[in-house]
């Protein structure tokens, strides 16, 4: 029985060992838009696009626009079906790498500013019963 308890810790470190080295193989940090220009492997940038930059080609399924935050500004093309809820978001996540000059996107992530506005709806006073 004593056997059968070490090959099953042993088995359970391997899974462990084995999952960590996927999740660190496959995770990408978080950097500014000035770091994700001298960066050739996959990042995440957080930012806000840039007014007036925005544009959808549905027939290619391509969308570009600038990005920019508190560092700089990058051109990001997204090849993908353009996301319903993007000319109104307030900041978007792309992730990705630079290739030939601009932000190759791979996945966006947005962020729309109604999901996290306060209700403001008036509440009635439950202390009045």
């Amino acid at each position: 029985m004593k056997a059968g308890v070490v090959v099953s810790a042993a088995l359970a470190l391997a899974g462990m060992v084995g999952l960590a080295t996927v999740f660190v193989n496959n995770a990408s940090p978080y950097v500014t838009v000035v770091e994700a220009q001298g960066n050739k492997t996959d990042v995440h940038v957080v930012g806000e696009i840039v007014p007036g930059s925005l544009q959808e080609r549905t027939m290619d399924r391509e969308v570009r626009f600038a990005l920019k935050d508190k560092t700089g500004e990058m051109q990001v093309v997204y090849n993908g079906p353009p996301q319903s809820n993007l000319a109104s978001a307030k900041q978007v996540v792309v992730i990705g790498s630079l290739k030939d000059g601009k932000f190759a996107c791979n996945k966006m992530l947005v962020k729309c500013p109604s999901k996290y506005e306060n209700d403001k709806t008036a509440k009635p006073d439950s202390s009045k019963a």
